[in-house]
């Protein structure tokens, strides 16, 4: 489960292209790592208002605040021979924060990650290499009878991440090796795309459909008056982000296996271009969290940085160098990024409005590294080590804080897959560091072991290009060390950077002021509508087809004559941000249809129901439906035996029995057509369908 950051009040607000002073700048201490109006971390310390954290010696953390027996108190981390190494350099503090990540990952003897995501990112950044045996057993607990768990639950499809474990499995083997554990993972990621492919992509513009799994209203991700069949409809980043990783990354698994892979590169390919097409804004320089509506979508008004930094660490957003825009463009607090930017309106996130969870501010350090922006990287890296340490001293203070799993992953991950660029890949190591300026003097990590060896390896100077590297005193071509030069017990490695840092990189500060205001609430009465929770303060308008049109002056508003098929909604701005949209309402203008299913025919698992339009074309097609119980019930949808989707009946909040189903376009023969309404294999026959609502666009 993502835990808490420890909270310190924050922040008057500013945006700046760089408004602190720390390694990057020019009038700095050079041991200075980050130096902000509210905190100062150099090599040795952090100071956050009274409160002192130290290590003299790269294994005591001491602070200044006293026991109940009147003692400083400190907390020791000798340091263990673990599979990550030894961490040692100039920064004493750094390596007594590395030396307990390491503890606390390597004597936790099992863990626990609720979500695939969560263990997609704790495996991408660490856990593979730290500890590939346990990475493969937490896999294989993911998995039921040969497929990823996740479709027997009563949210599903409208909530599933199932997708993200091929890319975690994939991840394993390029650091282990072992063939046998490939195949598993290729057999068990086929045989769920198998499942996935007619449900969660949507053929149209090949975006993947659903939600995370801890997209729940219980963290006020999505609008309140979703159901399940909206949240179908909806895409996300997060998904669609782990997606694309994953069949590229199938693709890699039967390439190595010597199979045809070219399929699953296609899709990943191919979803690439329809994440950049439909969830990019330009504007803003950001990605959207999430594509919402029925037949006319919009952007969610805040940003997922968590799943932004996977697109960038993953190439997803390498065009047109929004990588490097989005890191520059989007704003953090001092204290780390915001798991979604800006916060919803009515309650802080759940990590604290001003911080984010260890994993996520993990995956924005690898991001802005990945792009170079040494700007951003320390700024993410303090504010990593900032509230790692904190932790720390909360701890020894009253001994009830629970030292965070996820912060001690990230932090490892800070210094084998930044400061010394590893990258493990199926047949070898590259080694790629960035190293701002700030940390000087020779990095060393002492015992890593790979593949039964063990390496130690040293990098010397900073910057972000490789001058040259040695191993066992012999001078290598390029950056690439093949697994089969690594045979043998032990090897010494000495990276050599080239020195050199690209200056004016942006970074932009927050306001907490920035928050969504509330989606309104929106009662229609045919040519008039009533916004029920009308806010003064806020200014609101009417949305037709997507598209922004006219002002609402007043909670009681007429509707403009609309004869066509049409989705209409009202939205909120606070200032310049914008809330979610009302519910969506549809009017279905004169080519609007209603089709009874025979009370017989209800029930069977296949449904015909016989219709005739004046032209061919493209419809709109939803069901209504009685649904006694929440759980899902998804049915395939067919125009004349050719499938044209799924349609999601059920999942209704608890005090609902009946429902009208997701929208989904359905392309009709002029005159006569039979549309086939069928239960999916697998999943129960729970809703009962009453009706069918053809719409012509």
């Amino acid at each position: 489960m993502k835990s808490k950051w420890w909270h310190i009040s924050i922040i008057s607000t500013v945006i700046a292209a760089l408004a602190l002073q720390s390694c990057g700048s020019n009038d700095n201490v050079n041991d200075t790592i980050v130096r902000t109006p509210y905190y100062t971390f150099d090599s040795d310390s952090l100071i956050n208002n009274d409160a002192i954290v130290y290590s003299i010696d790269g294994v005591d953390i001491l602070t200044n605040l006293k026991g109940n027996n009147g003692q400083e108190l400190k907390l020791s981390y000798p340091h263990l021979n673990t599979t990550a190494g030894i961490v040692n350099t100039d920064h004493k503090l750094i390596d007594a924060l590395s030396a307990m990540s390491a503890s606390i990952v390597t004597n936790r003897g099992y863990m626990h990650f609720d979500t695939n995501s969560d263990l997609y990112d704790a495996i991408g950044l660490t856990l593979s290499y730290v500890n590939p045996d346990l990475s493969m057993q937490l896999l294989k607990e993911k998995v039921k009878n040969g497929v990823i768990e996740g479709n027997e639950t009563d949210l599903y499809p409208a909530f599933n991440n199932r997708l993200a474990w091929p890319a975690a499995a994939w991840r394993v083997y390029q650091v282990n090796g072992d063939k046998e554990w490939l195949k598993y993972a290729y057999d068990v990621s086929i045989a769920t795309f198998e499942q996935e492919q007619d449900i969660t992509f949507y053929k149209r513009d090949w975006l993947a459909r659903g939600c995370p799994s801890d997209y729940t209203p219980l963290v006020d991700m999505l609008p309140q008056w979703m159901e399940h069949s909206d949240v179908f409809s909806t895409f996300t980043l997060s998904n669609n982000a782990e997606t694309a990783h994953s069949l590229a990354a199938i693709g890699d698994m039967a390439e190595e296996l010597g199979e045809d892979g070219e399929k699953y590169a296609k899709m990943a390919q191919d979803l690439n271009i329809a994440v950049n097409e439909d969830m990019w804004n330009e504007k803003h320089g950001q990605y959207t969290a999430l594509v919402y509506g029925q037949s006319c979508t919009m952007h969610a008004p805040f940003s997922d940085n968590r799943a932004q930094a996977i697109a960038v660490m993953w190439g997803l957003a390498d065009q047109d160098k929004r990588g490097t825009t989005l890191i520059a463009k989007t704003p953090v607090t001092y204290y780390g990024v915001n798991n979604f930017y800006p916060a919803r309106h009515d309650k802080a996130e759940p990590c604290l409005a001003e911080q984010s969870w260890g994993l996520t501010q993990g995956l924005w350090n690898m991001a802005a590294a990945h792009v170079g922006n040494d700007n951003a990287l320390r700024q993410g890296l303090a504010a990593l080590w900032r509230a790692q340490a904190l932790y720390t001293t909360l701890f020894i203070n009253d001994g009830s804080a629970n030292l965070d799993i996820t912060c001690a992953i990230s932090n490892i991950a800070m210094t084998h897959r930044i400061l010394a660029g590893m990258n493990f890949e199926s047949n070898g190591i590259e080694f790629a560091p960035i190293v701002p300026a700030c940390f000087t003097g020779d990095k060393h990590i002492q015992g890593f072991n790979y593949r039964g060896s063990t390496l130690d390896i040293t990098i010397k100077g900073t910057g972000h290009d490789v001058e040259h590297i040695d191993m066992d005193d012999k001078r290598l071509s390029g950056n690439f060390i093949k697994a089969e030069q690594l045979k043998g017990n032990h090897h010494t490695i000495v990276v050599t950077m080239k020195e050199g840092h690209e200056e004016n990189q942006g970074i932009e500060f927050s306001s907490r002021n920035e928050t969504v205001p509330a989606e309104p609430i929106v009662t229609w009465n045919g040519d008039s509508a009533i916004i029920n929770n009308y806010n003064n303060n806020y200014a609101y308008s009417l949305i037709i087809d997507g598209a922004l049109t006219s002002g609402i002056s007043d909670s009681i508003f007429a509707l403009p004559q609309i004869d066509n098929f049409s989705e209409i909604a009202v939205v909120a701005i606070n200032r310049k941000v914008f809330s979610f949209a009302s519910r969506p309402f549809i009017i279905g203008g004169s080519k609007f249809k209603t089709y009874t299913i025979p009370g017989t025919d209800v029930n069977k698992d296949a449904i015909n129901v016989n219709i005739t339009v004046p032209e061919a074309g493209d419809y709109m097609l939803s069901v209504n439906y009685i649904s006694p119980a929440a759980p899902s019930d998804t049915r395939t949808v067919s125009a004349n035996t050719h499938r044209q989707g799924v349609v999601i009946l059920g999942g209704l909040k608890s005090d609902s029995i009946s429902g009208q189903s997701n929208l989904i376009h359905v392309d009709l023969l002029r005159n006569n057509n039979t549309i086939t309404i069928s239960t999916t294999p697998t999943m129960g026959r729970i809703a009962t369908p009453i009706t069918l609502n053809l719409f012509k666009k």
